[in-house]
């Protein structure tokens, strides 16, 4: 059972409201999830109500074993993996009250080091309409949405887990860091080539997902995150992550604001540019660190 905690931080991007919420976990650890609501234009029929679109970005352990340089989830000290429950118990804290449409793995720990992930992969792309909530102690039905959500899993990468993935969870989409400064068990190269078997076996494009950091923006990486998209623009996309930097810890990771600094715009502009020049499909996200000034 999940016990949300009352503490939450707030931070507000152009259009979309991010919500990070901290919940106690049985054993008294504590996980983060974060929820966003992007207003965007309005849909046929909805006489001028502009379209929400909600995301449940999860958390998949306690602390991470990965020592990644730009992430404060290997900052601080792995325990352990969360269950099934406590990972799908995050989507269903929302999904109570709002339409879900998008789900990430994009929380705290590395998502293909658990073997819980898969299982809740399948679960949530599967059988999203039998979602029950038990946060709080009240359970209840949790299926406000009229579909199953997408799915993503953002990973650093491991074959075998990958492959096991597209097996078990095909309609969950794979996005793959080719940050340099990740800590990996196999060779960039080898997982690259999982992920071409990956798009084949699934028929979905896999993202090759960048962190926008300061110093890490050079023409050089950009040459680097070409090199990596040689013969892929027809099965993979490229998916840039605006970092956040943070002066204050959470209650459950320790900021690495100390050494890492979010690009400045120019740079964002002149990267996407670039890959788009190239014949790339390019997408643009959100990393969950949140600037404290902004914290309400």
């Amino acid at each position: 059972m999940l016990r949300r905690l009352p503490q939450v931080m707030k931070f507000r991007l152009g259009r979309s409201e991010l919500t990070k919420v901290f919940f106690q976990l049985e054993d008294g650890a504590l996980t983060e999830t974060v929820f966003t609501q992007a207003v965007g234009g309005c849909s046929p029929g909805q006489d001028g109500v502009p379209e929400v679109k909600n995301t449940v970005c999860v958390s998949s352990q306690i602390g991470c074993r990965r020592t990644c340089g730009h992430c404060s989830s290997g900052k601080s000290q792995w325990r352990r993996d969360l269950n099934t429950n406590e990972i799908v118990g995050q989507v269903a804290a929302f999904a109570v009250d709002h339409e879900i449409g998008h789900i990430v793995f994009q929380g705290m720990g590395e998502p293909l080091d658990n073997p819980s992930v898969c299982q809740a992969a399948q679960f949530l792309t599967s059988c999203f309409d039998k979602l029950t909530c038990s946060c709080d102690g009240v359970e209840c039905a949790a299926s406000q949405s009229r579909s199953a959500p997408s799915v993503c899993l953002s990973t650093v990468g491991s074959s075998r887990a990958m492959l096991d993935l597209a097996h078990h969870a095909p309609y969950a989409s794979l996005m793959l860091s080719v940050m340099p400064d990740v800590e990996r068990t196999e060779p960039l190269e080898d997982l690259l080539r999982c992920s071409d078997d990956v798009a084949r076996e699934t028929g979905q494009r896999v993202a090759l997902s960048y962190t926008m950091i300061r110093g890490l923006d050079t023409e050089q990486r950009i040459d680097a995150l070409l090199e990596c998209m040689r013969d892929r623009t027809d099965t993979h996309v490229v998916q840039l992550v605006q970092y956040h930097d943070s002066a204050e810890p959470s209650p459950s990771s320790q900021s690495c604001c100390d050494v890492v600094r979010p690009s400045e715009p120019a740079d964002i502009r002149r990267c996407i540019s670039r890959l788009r020049e190239n014949g790339c499909h390019v997408g643009f996200g959100q990393y969950c660190e949140f600037p404290s000034a902004l914290i309400t």
